[in-house]
């Protein structure tokens, strides 16, 4: 999931569980993407960070500098 212009593209994704989501920040400023159990911490420009979803769910996340940047996991 890329990072850009300030939104997570696309916002909104459906995996199966056992997968993995990567975040990758294309902006100059630092985000996070910080849910229920998960934080990738802050991620500077051209950093990644992979994430585990083992089980089923719904988790919605959020850039913790950026409160405005949201965006749901379902995990089928």
């Amino acid at each position: 999931m890329e990072i850009q212009q300030f939104e997570f593209v696309p916002a909104d994704i459906e995996i199966a569980a056992g997968s993995t989501v990567v975040f990758v920040n294309l902006d100059l400023a630092p985000h996070t993407a910080t849910g229920e159990g998960f934080d990738t911490g802050a991620l500077r420009k051209g950093e990644r960070k992979e994430i585990a979803f083992p089980t089923a769910g719904e988790f919605a996340y959020l850039c913790k500098f950026h409160r405005h940047m949201t965006g749901r996991i379902v995990v089928r």
